[in-house]
């Protein structure tokens, strides 16, 4: 009768050993997969936050270049309108200096070429500082607002990045409990088994 009892309590270890095995064997694939898994994402998410680093300088320097080109072009026709102006000086002096003579016709020609000169350094001179006033704005607007947008992404991809460093982390550490388990289960397997034949000798040696 003791022997019964022993057996079947050999047998419900075996078997329950066997089960600790196979669920420590399926956690610790799942673990391995989840962790393969976190790995890729800590790969994208590294490779995105680079990309978008490289967008944010593309997106500064577009800024930068179109504050220059603007400020180039804003000074360019600023310099037109003081030649502009220039001119509408000297029609002013021309006209000045005919009407103390009594020349009419000059006069008429001097005052139409004083009034297109002025109107177009009025013109030229409107036209460049208001791109020069804008090159400031549209740079912050396309380049830094964008950059900005950009950095905040890269800066996400970071977090999500470190993130899944923890998920590979934290699987990591179950692959090894349950390896661990397994092996103590596995353990206690042969240990019976060894006991189980042990007996079965001492058995047959009694017959």
């Amino acid at each position: 009768m003791t022997q019964a009892i022993s057996s079947s309590s050999s047998s419900f270890a075996t078997e329950f050993a066997e089960l600790v095995i196979r669920n420590e064997a399926s956690q610790a694939e799942s673990a391995h997969q989840e962790r393969e898994a976190a790995r890729a994402s800590v790969r994208e998410n590294a490779q995105k936050q680079i990309d978008a680093l490289h967008d944010a300088a593309d997106a500064t320097r577009s800024g930068a270049l179109l504050n220059a080109a603007l400020t180039i072009g804003g000074s360019a026709l600023e310099i037109r309108a003081a030649f502009s102006q220039y001119g509408a000086d000297m029609a002013c002096a021309q006209m000045k200096s005919a009407e103390c003579r009594g020349d009419a016709a000059t006069v008429l020609s001097a005052g139409t070429e004083f009034a297109s000169q002025n109107r177009l350094a009025t013109i030229w001179h409107a036209s460049g500082d208001g791109m020069v006033k804008l090159a400031a704005p549209l740079q912050a607007l396309f380049g830094d607002s964008v950059a900005s947008d950009y950095q905040a992404e890269a800066k996400r991809r970071e977090t999500l990045a470190e993130q899944a460093k923890w998920q590979a982390d934290d699987a990591s550490t179950a692959i090894d409990k349950s390896e661990k388990r397994g092996d103590k289960a596995l353990d206690t397997l042969q240990s019976i088994q060894q006991n189980e034949n042990s007996s079965a000798v001492a058995l047959i040696g009694r017959i």
